[in-house]
C-alpha cells in the first residue's frame, strides 16, 4: 500500500476565480496608468493645432451685365500678371470690355465661357498664386499655451511619409475670430472662435495651398543674458575688475 496521497482536484471554479485574483489587478492598474499618461500628455504635454496653407488667390467677376465674346485662358493655365483672359460684351452690345489677371498664378476651373451671358457680379475663374507664403491657424479656448512672435514650430504634413519641417509665428491675432470651417473637427456643427496665428512656410515641405498640417507648439526660450547682466562681468565701458563682492564691502 502506498502512502502517497493523490492530490486533491481543484474545482474549475475556483481556478478561474484565483487566475481573476491574480491578472485583473494588475491589467486594470495598467491600463488606468497608460489613461492617466494620455490625458497629463493631452494636457500639460505640447499643444499641437490644426494649420492650413494659406491660399493666395484673385476671384474674376463680370462688371457689368452681358455676353462672354471670348475666354483667351484654359483650366489650370499658368498666367502671368495683366495678361488678357477674355473679353465681355456689355449688354448695350457696343462697348467692348478685356478682363486682365490681376496677378501671376494659375487659372482655376472656367465658370463661363464664350457665348454665356452673364450678370454683375458673377464669377468667371480664379486665379490662384502657385506658392503659398504663409499658414493660418487658430487657437481655440480655453488658450493654455504661451505663444510669441518668432516663436518656432514644428510642423507635420499629413500626406504620406508625414514629413517633418520647422517653422516660426510671424503674427497673432489681437482677438478672437471665427475659425475657418476647414480646421474644425468634421461633425463640428456650430460656429466656434479662436486666437488667429500666422506662421512662415517650411522651406522643405513640399505644401499645397489649402493643405492643412499639424503644428506643433515649442517651448519659448528665455531671452539670453547680455553682457551687463552677466554676473561678475563689469558694466560696459568700464575696466572695473571682475567680482561677486556684493557693494560696498
Amino acid at each position: 500500500m502506498s502512502d502517497v496521497l493523490e492530490p486533491i482536484p481543484t474545482p474549475p471554479g475556483r481556478l478561474v476565480r484565483d487566475i481573476v485574483q491574480r491578472v485583473v489587478p494588475p491589467l486594470v492598474f495598467f491600463l488606468v496608468f497608460i489613461i492617466v499618461i494620455k490625458l497629463w500628455t493631452g494636457r500639460m504635454g505640447p499643444t499641437t493645432i490644426p494649420v492650413e496653407v494659406d491660399t493666395i488667390k484673385a476671384v474674376i467677376t463680370a462688371p457689368q451685365p452681358g455676353l462672354v465674346l471670348s475666354m483667351r485662358v484654359r483650366d489650370l493655365q499658368e498666367v502671368e500678371q495683366n495678361d488678357i483672359l477674355g473679353q465681355i460684351i456689355l449688354a448695350d452690345q457696343k462697348t467692348v470690355v478685356e478682363f486682365k489677371a490681376p496677378m501671376k498664378g494659375r487659372v482655376g476651373i472656367l465658370n463661363k465661357g464664350a457665348g454665356e451671358t452673364v450678370q454683375a457680379g458673377d464669377d468667371l475663374m480664379t486665379i490662384a498664386a502657385p506658392k503659398a507664403d504663409r499658414m493660418i491657424g487658430y487657437l481655440r479656448q480655453p488658450i493654455s499655451v504661451e505663444i510669441q512672435t518668432n516663436q518656432f514650430v514644428s510642423v507635420r504634413s499629413r500626406s504620406l511619409g508625414q514629413q517633418m519641417g520647422t517653422a516660426r509665428i510671424t503674427k497673432i491675432g489681437t482677438e478672437l475670430l471665427p475659425i475657418r470651417k476647414s480646421l474644425l473637427p468634421t461633425a463640428h456643427d456650430r460656429d466656434e472662435v479662436g486666437l488667429p496665428i500666422f506662421f512662415t512656410v517650411p522651406t522643405n515641405l513640399v505644401l499645397y495651398p489649402g493643405e492643412i498640417v499639424d503644428v506643433t507648439f515649442l517651448p519659448v526660450e528665455p531671452p539670453k543674458a547680455s553682457s551687463d547682466e552677466v554676473p561678475g562681468k563689469p558694466p560696459a565701458g568700464t575696466n572695473a575688475p571682475a567680482t561677486n563682492k556684493p557693494a560696498g564691502k
